[in-house]
């Protein structure tokens, strides 16, 4: 099964977002955007890219703002009108918009689900951090809760949905017992120890939200005394800056010109000049390397008895790439019966 080909330029926006290069970014979720217009995932990241270049500039994503209750709790300085960012909201109001569409024509959109979640997540963090409106913030999070809670019963695998239930369930149970008390007549439970799960879980499993709740992840075991374990997870996100992130799926043939078969819990490797990096694939067949330096790679993967690693191609047997850059690259392989495979 061929892959989608314009998923690269998410891949290569989320990739230069979390590498501050935010220009690029959007340009990147623009290519995407006019090779899915219909697709609300792209207006959604090209609004997520506007909220973190704020947060960097604001110093938002920081222990000393994280662990401080006046800032953690009561926003950035400065007035709503001061910081107001007129293109996040231009392109999350979009971005709603368009998922909503799409969402009347088809309830169980999985796109239209995880893009409505991560506006609506976005608008409450916005609300609470940059524009300090506290409520719209609070009634915005328990919609975006909701949001992420249809989206994980329809597709459990879009773990980063578990970012907005994480981020609810960790930001009240942090607030002072009297107004989570008043809180909990409206609807809104919060729950510490239920959140860092929940973020700890989008951080396993995630995808384009991965490093995000790996940062946030981190922020809160810095605030709940856990350095130790925060310092595991920033080391983890600084390897991911020192290279390319290689991705793909790895697939089996069951029928004729049919490679839709994903293999599970399969060691994949990446085999260079002077190193060696090792992934297993998820449920899903996915593969991940992270921090992968230039130079041209084969894979190799520990496969059943009787098969063998090819490319698209079965004469291109062995697989493997050439990193160029500090991109994502993606890269689909394919497993084969020997008798199958081309001389």
């Amino acid at each position: 099964m061929e892959a989608d080909p314009s998923a690269h330029f998410l891949e290569s926006g989320y990739r230069h977002l979390y590498e501050l290069n935010f220009m690029e970014a959007r340009a990147d979720f623009t290519s995407y955007q006019k090779a899915r217009p219909d697709d609300p995932l792209g207006k959604a990241s090209e609004a997520a890219s506007y909220l973190f270049e704020q947060f960097h500039q604001r110093g938002v994503l920081t222990s000393e703002f994280f662990v401080n209750d006046a800032t953690f709790l009561g926003g950035v300085s400065g007035t709503a009108e001061q910081n107001h960012n007129a293109g996040f909201v231009a392109a999350n109001g979009q971005a709603r918009e368009q998922a909503k569409k799409l969402l009347k024509t088809d309830p169980n959109n999985v796109h239209g689900l995880l893009a409505l979640t991560i506006a609506d997540g976005m608008e409450s963090d916005y609300d609470a951090i940059i524009i300090k409106k506290q409520l719209p913030g609070l009634s915005m999070m328990r919609q975006a809760e909701a949001d992420a809670k249809t989206l994980l019963a329809i597709s459990p695998k879009e773990e980063d949905a578990n970012v907005a239930l994480g981020m609810s369930n960790y930001v009240i149970g942090s607030l002072p017992s009297y107004k989570r008390a008043f809180l909990w007549f409206g609807g809104l439970h919060g729950d510490k120890q239920r959140g860092m799960d929940q973020m700890g879980s989008a951080a396993e499993h995630g995808h384009y939200l991965k490093p995000f709740a790996k940062v946030m992840l981190a922020l809160a075991y810095e605030r709940e005394k856990k350095p130790e374990l925060a310092r595991a997870l920033l080391a983890e996100l600084r390897a991911r800056k020192q290279g390319a992130t290689v991705e793909g799926i790895l697939r089996t043939k069951e029928q004729p010109n049919d490679y839709n078969h994903e293999m599970p819990d399969v060691l994949v490797e990446l085999w260079g000049e002077r190193t060696t990096f090792s992934a297993q694939t998820e449920k899903s067949g996915l593969f991940r390397f992270h921090g992968i330096p230039a130079g041209t790679y084969r894979f190799a993967a520990e496969l059943p008895p009787n098969f063998q690693l090819v490319d698209e191609s079965p004469s291109d047997s062995p697989p493997s790439i050439t990193i160029t850059d500090r991109l994502c690259y993606a890269k689909d392989i394919y497993a084969l019966p020997t008798a199958h495979v081309a001389p």
